[in-house]
């Protein structure tokens, strides 16, 4: 029911075929809506190009699709800068906190 599009994966295509501009690092397409994800670090929002990263999300249009952009970081502390940054500069995306991955639990038998 979902159609994905990565660049970070082989198996599928990086974006749909008439997609124009900013490709995000993952479009996950269902019926009338899109979801775009771009995964930054608390490094690379520190860096220029993150503004421009952002802008570029923000816009993201396709078709007569619903658009929902969202920034994927991994740490409590990047969340909240990526959310002063989004604010300042009036972005409407949402924030994706991609909590680490763990160990799986031990199971214990009878």
């Amino acid at each position: 029911r979902y159609t994905v599009f990565s660049k970070f994966s082989n198996r599928v295509e990086e974006h749909p075929n008439d997609w124009k501009g900013f490709v995000p690092d993952l479009i996950i397409m269902k019926k009338n809506k899109v979801r775009c994800f771009i995964f930054e670090t608390a490094q690379s929002i520190l860096e220029e190009q993150f503004l421009k990263r952002a802008e570029q999300l923000s816009h993201v249009s396709y078709k007569d699709f619903k658009i929902e952009p969202n920034l994927v970081i991994r740490s409590k502390e990047t969340y909240r800068q990526c959310a002063e940054i989004l604010k300042e500069y009036e972005f409407n995306i949402k924030i994706k906190l991609m909590k680490k991955s763990t160990k799986p639990k031990k199971v214990l038998r009878e």
